[in-house]
């Protein structure tokens, strides 16, 4: 099985949610959510779609309709708890979790929230397969760096024998 996973959660930390952002706050990601849902079947089909969440975006706008895809089983929503930090186990780095718990999972893209799926995108998670190298990161923005704020692509069983 092969999966793109994502984190949703809220964290003060964020810039997104200072509280001079006023009605914008806490919803920068929910624009981009109906769109990630329908560009991912397109463009990973086959490919399970898993969405970590924390209790803070359970009251967004866009939640109750992920709660009725993960119902008729066209996403997977997990509750991964309050989030910690921005990075940590309950923010970006539970985008993770699949290639630790799951033994069926052979590969695992994780994205960010606001990182509509791309045929070019998808290309480059194939020529990552197709190396059969354990590791594979797309930096597609300036303004991100290491490894949390990218297309992080990774060989699940040989990414647990390094990490």
């Amino acid at each position: 099985m092969n999966v793109v996973c994502y984190s949703y959660f809220i964290s003060e930390a964020s810039v997104y949610n200072k509280p001079d952002r006023n009605a914008k706050r806490y919803l920068q990601f929910c624009q981009f959510l109906p769109m990630l849902v329908r560009a991912h079947h397109s463009i990973y089909p086959g490919w399970k779609l898993i969405i970590y969440h924390d209790n803070r975006v359970m009251e967004l706008p866009y939640m109750k309709a992920l709660n009725a895809l993960h119902d008729a089983d066209l996403i997977n929503l997990r509750f991964m708890g309050v989030c910690d930090s921005i990075c940590g186990s309950s923010g970006m780095l539970a985008r993770l979790n699949p290639a630790f718990e799951d033994i069926n999972v052979e590969y695992l893209a994780c994205r960010d929230i606001d990182s509509i799926p791309t045929p070019r995108e998808r290309c480059c998670v194939e020529e990552f397969i197709a190396s059969g190298k354990a590791v594979s990161t797309i930096h597609d923005n300036a303004a991100h760096a290491g490894l949390m704020g990218v297309t992080l692509a990774v060989k699940a069983k040989r990414f647990k024998e390094i990490a």
